[in-house]
């Protein structure tokens, strides 16, 4: 099913504009939080990296930040793109810090079933996922080897506020990410809030 979904996401971003029939364009950002952080290959990592000694364990909420697009079409699904980034320091051992980071580039179809000014929606696709990671101790860094960028996948659900004459819809969003990394795959779900502009 998912894969389904995905192979008729990435069709119809590769369709000319023409064909798509756009009927509406906005963007906007959009913050909040990245929940449930699952990457037990890197929480091995930093235990393997200090002998065990630590009794370290990840921390699976960070900081997320982003921007997107929305196009609508006159096809029964809509089109949006995003772009974001999350973060997290966290104290490992001692005076030693380690920061982590994913920053995403994605691409998802979306159904949206309007009840007056509400909007909620469903939607899914495909991404490419930047993470990077690295232990510090103030005057030295230490890059970690498992720094890699994968394809992964989503799947979303969300609410807008359609107000009448107003440029600006304010939406919120829940998203869960799959991300294919080596070994086990990193697993986390976003939950923000946002503005979109709707160009006239």
């Amino acid at each position: 099913m998912i894969t389904r979904m995905l192979a008729i996401a990435t069709l119809l971003l590769l369709c000319p504009a023409a064909y798509a029939g756009i009927t509406g364009l906005g963007f906007g950002v959009h913050g909040g939080i990245v929940s449930g952080y699952n990457n037990e290959t890197l929480e091995q990592s930093v235990k393997d990296a200090f002998q065990n000694f630590t009794a370290f364990s990840l921390s699976k909420e960070m900081t997320g930040i982003g921007a997107h697009v929305k196009v609508g079409t006159l096809r029964v699904i809509d089109l949006d793109g995003s772009l974001d980034y999350a973060w997290k320091k966290q104290n490992v051992y001692q005076d030693y810090d380690l920061t982590y980071s994913i920053f995403s580039a994605a691409a998802s179809v979306r159904k949206s079933i309007p009840i007056g000014i509400l909007g909620p929606y469903v939607g899914a696709g495909i991404g490419f996922y930047r993470s990077a990671y690295s232990i510090s101790n103030g005057s030295v860094t230490v890059v970690l080897p498992s720094n890699e960028t994968k394809v992964g996948y989503h799947v979303k659900g969300g609410l807008e506020f359609n107000i009448p004459v107003f440029p600006l819809t304010p939406f919120a969003e829940f998203k869960y990410n799959q991300i294919q990394t080596s070994g086990e795959a990193t697993k986390f779900y976003q939950v923000f809030a946002g503005l979109t502009f709707d160009l006239p």
